[in-house]
């Protein structure tokens, strides 16, 4: 799983090299830590804790890079489909 994970991220590494494999474990090193510092397993089910650190690996897959202003302004295929005025 990381394994797909970590290839799918360096598909477009140079055009985004922001959101690439560390950034991937740094958001989910720190999930983990906030869950265990305030003692998530006390509040939140197995299967909470579970998706919240599945949805901390791949918070940013198919992420272009770019704002929502910076989409917005440019007219993209994105900002048309979801902009809301």
């Amino acid at each position: 799983f990381l394994s797909f994970i970590e290839s799918y991220m360096c598909i477009d590494h140079s055009t985004n090299p922001y959101h690439n494999f560390r950034h991937i474990i740094d958001v989910l090193h720190a999930c983990h830590c906030l869950l265990t510092t305030y003692e998530a397993k006390y509040y939140l089910q197995t299967i909470d804790i579970f998706v919240l650190l599945i949805s901390a690996l791949v918070h940013d897959l198919g992420h272009p890079g770019l704002n929502n202003t910076y989409q917005t302004n440019a007219l993209t295929q994105l900002a048309i489909r979801y902009n809301d005025s």
